[in-house]
């Protein structure tokens, strides 16, 4: 089976070391086993080099792991695919249903 459940996020603040924060912390993805990887939000294929570290309640960092600079800006969208789905639904109240591309 393909991956079904994404949280979007977004970029709030880059850093002049390359790291990204985004909107999207443990009250929004659970990490019990272990961080969420980041997606392309066209094809939906892990994004390479890019990991996703724990920045509290409300904020996750990305950062590269190959050295090379990280392309965000603030206002971006990012999609986070948890690495436990069960725990990650039991925060969110609703959902976004997404099929075909189209929302409902």
């Amino acid at each position: 089976f393909s991956p079904s459940l994404f949280i979007l996020s977004t970029v709030v603040s880059v850093s002049e070391q390359g790291w990204a924060v985004v909107d999207a912390g443990m009250k929004a993805v659970s990490l019990d086993s272990g961080a969420p990887r980041i997606v392309t939000l066209d094809t939906l294929k892990h994004v390479p080099n890019v990991e996703y570290i724990c920045g509290g309640d409300e904020h996750g960092i990305l950062k590269k792991t190959d050295g090379s600079p990280l392309r965000y800006s603030v206002g971006d969208m990012v999609l986070l695919q948890p690495g436990h789905c069960d725990p990650t639904v039991n925060l969110h109240d609703y959902f976004t249903v997404v099929s075909k591309r189209q929302a409902g």
